[in-house]
């Protein structure tokens, strides 16, 4: 298998827009046992805690929707408390993705009162925004973190015509 950068592997999945210091994105990705056990691990997270949605949009999921990032943030700080000192290319993935992406939008929905912000629709909304935003990402994800594991892709076991889980990409809900 010839090696490619972090950058070359980035831009296959569309993540390049992870900020990553440049010296990390020249450095060669090259995923070991560990990276792809800790991957596996987050993978499996990711597939079974996040509200794929079903029902987006539908009201009073967002708690819900909240408290699954949420857990896979903390599912995130584990799996890399557990692989730290192993999986490097995974972990250089895991804190960029949790840094970047999962805590600033737990942090930011959490320092609100919940209740008065879902209680009218213009919160709904401007939470749905985002989290399809997130949930667009996260998808990504989900179609790139096989690739560091070596496991096949499963975000489409569930539909028959090839669409990732539950009707995803998202662009079908910004629609509706």
């Amino acid at each position: 298998m010839d090696t490619i950068s972090w950058r070359i592997w980035l831009e296959k999945w569309d993540m390049a827009s992870l900020h990553i210091a440049e010296r990390f994105l020249e450095m060669d990705w090259q995923p070991q046992e560990a990276d792809r056990s800790a991957a596996g691990e987050f993978y499996i997270e990711l597939l079974t805690r996040m509200a794929w949605p079903v029902a987006a949009g539908a009201q009073g999921d967002e708690k819900a929707n909240l408290e699954s990032v949420s857990s896979l943030l903390d599912a995130a700080r584990q799996i890399l408390r557990t692989h730290s000192r192993t999986a490097m290319e995974f972990g250089k993935l895991a804190v960029a993705v949790a840094n970047q992406l999962l805590r600033p939008f737990v942090a930011h929905w959490r320092s609100r009162d919940l209740d008065m912000v879902f209680a009218g629709s213009e919160g709904r909304k401007a939470f749905g925004m985002e989290w399809i935003a997130l949930m667009a990402t996260l998808t990504t994800l989900a179609r790139m973190l096989p690739d560091m594991a070596d496991v096949e892709d499963l975000t489409t076991l569930e539909t028959d015509d090839g669409q990732v889980t539950a009707g995803w990409p998202p662009t079908a809900l910004a629609a509706a």
